[in-house]
């Protein structure tokens, strides 16, 4: 299966997210800046993992461009996975990955 941009966006941010203190929303200029991604392509990498399961978001008025406030990470049993394979954002797992 080929990678897409969007997977790879989301592994970025995902990796981000693992990163920011636990319980802790990362503001959505930040997520920008830190993962180095223009606004368009973090609002479909955090849409991804939103609608995934591997992340929260706080959605506000007012955010323009961007179409959250602030993200955070959530537990996930596949969530080592991710940073193994993309694939495991699509529901899939690497068996070469910890469990």
């Amino acid at each position: 299966m080929t990678t897409t941009q969007i997977d790879m966006d989301a592994s970025v941010i995902l990796k981000l997210l693992a990163e920011s203190p636990r319980n802790k929303y990362v503001d959505r200029e930040d997520v920008s800046r830190l993962s180095d991604l223009p606004p368009e392509r973090v609002n479909d990498a955090v849409a991804l993992l939103v609608n995934s399961g591997f992340a929260k978001w706080i959605q506000t008025f007012g955010t323009a461009p961007y179409d959250f406030n602030a993200v955070t990470i959530t537990s996930s049993p596949t969530l080592p996975c991710i940073f193994c394979n993309t694939a495991s954002l699509q529901g899939k797992r690497d068996e070469s990955c910890m469990t």
